[in-house]
């Protein structure tokens, strides 16, 4: 035990005497034996940690070879997470072990940040099959698929163009090839297994630029899910001309409106914006003074209707007032002539 882990730190030191000579021959046999080492003296903990240690002592390692037994879920779970890390430089990686679908969804989780991995190999003794093999092409083919019962073709996966456009953005766009090796547990179907061999002999740049091409072709009649504006106009249109034709470019113009396509001045485009506000408080004023037309006219004519209700209710009182003095008065005038006339004595 204490000369095992002696072993492994002068073959550390070594390690770091390699550095000093550019040969990634030296760093994958240093590496394979050290991980040898450690599965010797640690075989309980089923992790390669000497991986770790490897990637941050040589950072300029870019090939390992780790094909251990006892390499499970937990191995691979370390071994994404060193392949997560942004220092991370390897460009070919060979694993084997003792996983299956669940170790590669792990590792394929991984592989979504990952930007140095060219081509990774896996050898799996545990079961592998459409599933796992699906979840590692949906790393890097963005587009949604998945084959079909005959194992020759593959049918497509209706998708909206904004989830598609997601997937784009988030796939990965360095690996150009992953391999499974051949192993009683593997059934992963064989034309899914070519497009997994296949899948680019770009750069990752221009893999990316692929993708989207792919992408903007198949919508090239409305392009709003890109939330675009008129500065990125001029750039979208060369790229258009530089994968597509003049049809392309036709349909991009006539089909997502001038609003896309203007590209006003700054001065202009701020009076624009200036204009738009003016126009949008005279709009609220108008539906201000129309509310207060209806109010005044309202008003206006309920005071001509209480004006005429008084006029007539004062005429009916005058008329009720004149006849009954006129009665009283024709009543008094009765009374004097009714009234006896006074007999004078003779005495007088």
């Amino acid at each position: 035990m204490i000369v095992d882990v002696y072993r492994v730190i002068v073959l550390h030191l070594l390690l770091r005497m390699c550095l000093k000579v550019s040969c990634s021959c030296i760093y994958v046999v240093t590496a394979r034996y050290v991980l040898h080492l450690s599965k010797t003296y640690s075989h309980h903990m089923h992790t390669p940690l000497s991986l770790i240690s490897i990637t941050v002592l040589a950072p300029s390692v870019t090939s390992i070879t780790l094909r251990l037994r006892h390499l499970d879920d937990i191995g691979i779970g370390e071994i994404a997470n060193v392949i997560k890390d942004p220092e991370c430089k390897l460009r070919r990686l060979d694993v084997s072990g003792n996983f299956g679908n669940s170790g590669i969804n792990i590792f394929a989780e991984a592989l979504k940040t990952n930007t140095s991995l060219r081509t990774i190999t896996f050898g799996c003794l545990k079961t592998l099959n459409d599933a796992g093999g699906q979840v590692l092409l949906d790393v890097v083919n963005p587009f949604p698929s998945k084959f079909n019962d005959t194992e020759e073709d593959m049918d497509d996966i209706d998708v909206s163009s904004s989830e598609e456009w997601d997937k784009i953005k988030r796939s990965n766009h360095t690996l150009q090839s992953i391999y499974i090796l051949d192993r009683p547990t593997v059934t992963v179907n064989k034309a899914l297994l070519a497009k997994l061999e296949s899948i680019s002999s770009l750069d990752p740049h221009r893999t990316l630029q692929s993708k989207c091409w792919q992408h903007l072709e198949k919508n090239i009649e409305d392009i709003s899910h890109l939330d675009l504006e008129t500065k990125h106009m001029p750039e979208v249109l060369s790229f258009v001309q530089q994968n597509g034709s003049m049809d392309h470019l036709y349909l991009m113009i006539k089909s997502n409106g001038p609003e896309l396509f203007s590209y006003p001045s700054p001065e202009k485009k701020r009076m624009l914006i200036e204009v738009e506000r003016a126009e949008s408080e005279n709009s609220v004023l108008k539906e201000q003074l129309k509310e207060q037309r209806i109010k005044t006219w309202d008003l206006q004519r309920e005071n001509h209707y209480l004006r005429n209700l008084f006029r007539k209710e004062e005429a009916k009182t005058c008329c009720l007032l004149s006849y009954s003095k006129i009665c009283e008065m024709w009543k008094m005038f009765i009374e004097l002539l009714t009234e006896p006339t006074p007999v004078s004595s003779g005495l007088g």
